[in-house]
């Protein structure tokens, strides 16, 4: 029988099985931190929610989303005989009409913002649209905004996994040479599958830069930190799906 100094062969064997451990830690944090984990884009945003400030329902009241504020979109429902991003989970055709105020910092007038279903005026080139025509656009007037800022937001088929996970959208926001494109992504969760839509993320040049999360009883926004010159873009973008009532959701 082979002998170990200071100490039976089962308690040497549990030191050996130490040290081998601790070799094994002391490797896996060398590792770690030789390559750390990629930071993610949401690490270079700030977290907020639309908070009501005064007056009635959110829906028609004062409103703050971090320094912007204004008064809550006020929406009307009609039928008619075009359906707002269809498939929604009902035979009845609706049409929404949302209206809401943006004060931007530094300015003194707010913007107002006018958001309805229907045929757009503009096309969105790079969506593989489910639908011929565009289903929710939205215009902003004033407060210092440039002319011929809108969005644009469609059906969208990007595949039969995505189509699974939730509702596929897209859209473009348009803001002086800012362009914000809008897609369904999910961005603080994961789902298997909803049949609502769970959240957008928007992106500038390919690179993604602010998101809205529309899971649980108060939706999330991401917005680039103060200073960002992409903030102001992004804070129209998601207040304009913040009071959207997609009848997908419904």
């Amino acid at each position: 029988m082979l002998e170990f100094p200071g100490g039976n062969m089962a308690s040497t064997k549990t030191k050996l099985a130490a040290v081998v451990a601790a070799i094994l830690a002391v490797s896996a944090a060398g590792a770690a931190m030789a390559e750390p984990a990629a930071a993610s884009w949401l690490d270079n945003t700030e977290k907020l929610r639309v908070e009501k400030t005064g007056g009635g329902k959110l829906g028609k009241a004062n409103y703050a989303l971090g320094e912007f504020t204004g008064v809550g979109g006020l929406t009307v429902v009609r039928t008619s005989g075009f359906s707002v991003l269809e498939g929604a989970y009902s035979s009845v055709k609706k049409k929404y009409d949302n209206r809401f105020t943006v004060l931007l910092p530094g300015q003194t007038e707010h913007v107002d913002v006018t958001c309805t279903g229907g045929q757009a005026r503009a096309g969105l080139t790079w969506v593989a649209f489910k639908r011929s025509k565009l289903a929710y656009h939205c215009d902003y007037v004033g407060g210092g905004v440039p002319a011929g800022t809108a969005f644009d937001l469609a059906l969208s088929e990007p595949g039969f996994m995505k189509s699974l996970e939730q509702p596929q959208r897209a859209g473009e926001f348009i803001l002086g040479d800012i362009v914000l494109k809008a897609e369904t992504r999910q961005v603080d969760t994961k789902l298997i599958a909803s049949p609502g839509v769970l959240g957008y993320v928007f992106s500038r040049g390919g690179v993604d830069v602010c998101a809205i999360s529309l899971v649980g009883w108060k939706k999330t926004i991401y917005l680039p930190k103060k200073g960002d010159p992409n903030r102001t873009a992004c804070a129209l973008l998601a207040l304009s799906l913040n009071f959207f009532n997609d009848p997908g959701n419904l």
